[in-house]
């Protein structure tokens, strides 16, 4: 639903449903096509604040936007000292996606 939203909006988007698939295009250097990273907290296989850390050592500066129903300690711990992360709670307004992410686009620029 995140990337029909972004797609209607102009977006292009990069998709990776699991952790392994996303450590699979970090390690193809996809990530170098990315201006900004949208990450779940709760992936089927996987935490997403790991995989925030791991696109942070690869991009230190792009823009990442965590969305996610409850952050609970370990993500809070996983996520601490973390700069430049944004997040957004689940349910969220598809309003507020599209506000946040091209403020953070526009920042970037």
């Amino acid at each position: 639903m995140c990337a029909e939203l972004l797609q209607t909006h102009g977006y292009e988007v990069i998709q990776a449903a699991l952790m392994a698939e996303a450590q699979r295009q970090l390690a193809a250097d996809t990530v170098k096509l990315l201006d900004m990273a949208i990450i779940d907290l709760g992936l089927p296989d996987g935490n997403g604040g790991q995989l925030a850390w791991s696109l942070r050592a690869r991009r230190p500066i792009i823009p990442i936007l965590i969305l996610s129903g409850n952050v609970d300690a370990e993500h809070s711990n996983i996520l601490s000292g973390m700069p430049g992360i944004q997040y957004l709670s689940k349910p969220y307004q598809s309003l507020d996606l599209i506000r946040i992410v091209s403020a953070s686009l526009q920042v970037k620029e």
